[in-house]
């Protein structure tokens, strides 16, 4: 899932201290690169490495605090746990909705992700301190008949365990500051022939 945020200008003469050279390229909790290429070419862990400097240009923050960390695990349990209840948008029951947890290492894949400062789906996230609020716009359209995404079928996989997310704030081209949050699932849900959630009361077959 990738939410993105236009913000306001960025004052090309600040004085501000951020470099992108003083920027880590690459998490401590992720393997070396050759391991992930050996599972596949493919794998994010292989194709990237740290920062797109093309598309980020000058990087104002990058990575989230433990306590938006929290917040966005918090919010993601808050709606499985009504989906699984049935209260949310007339939805029918789960019997097998999973509680999250954080998983560090999908969170480094979701970073390397963000850090390619690549476009994605109008969807918000507050950073400003003391009102960390990621808004979910997926659940709020879900009651819409022609609703459907990958990222709600994602949010609501039951079979999912693990959630971890990254962020950027950067300037892009023109001076607008763009903020980009990406998240991780695993295992990773959408699979062609399999429901999202088995109906029935709620965690009856947790």
């Amino acid at each position: 899932m990738l939410q993105k945020q236009r913000g306001k200008k960025y004052d090309l003469g600040s004085s501000s201290s951020n470099n992108n050279n003083n920027i880590p390229t690459r998490d401590k909790a992720l393997w070396p690169k050759e391991m992930y290429c050996r599972q596949s070419l493919n794998h994010i862990g292989c194709q990237y490495s740290g920062i797109n400097a093309m598309a980020c240009g000058k990087v104002i923050k990058r990575g989230l605090s433990k306590s938006q960390e929290r917040l966005i695990l918090k919010a993601h349990n808050r709606r499985r746990s009504e989906i699984a209840m049935g209260g949310l948008y007339h939805q029918p029951p789960a019997a097998n909705m999973a509680k999250l947890e954080w998983d560090q290492q999908a969170a480094a894949i979701a970073q390397l992700v963000a850090d390619q400062c690549r476009s994605g789906p109008q969807m918000g996230i507050d950073t400003s301190e003391g009102k960390q609020k990621a808004l979910f716009s997926a659940f709020q359209h879900s009651q819409r008949p022609d609703f459907r995404t990958a990222h709600y079928a994602q949010l609501v996989w039951a079979n999912t365990v693990g959630l971890g997310c990254g962020f950027i704030e950067y300037v892009a081209n023109g001076g607008w500051i763009n903020r980009e949050l990406v998240c991780h699932y695993g295992p990773t849900g959408n699979l062609p022939g399999h429901p999202l959630y088995i109906l029935g009361k709620s965690c009856s077959a947790c």
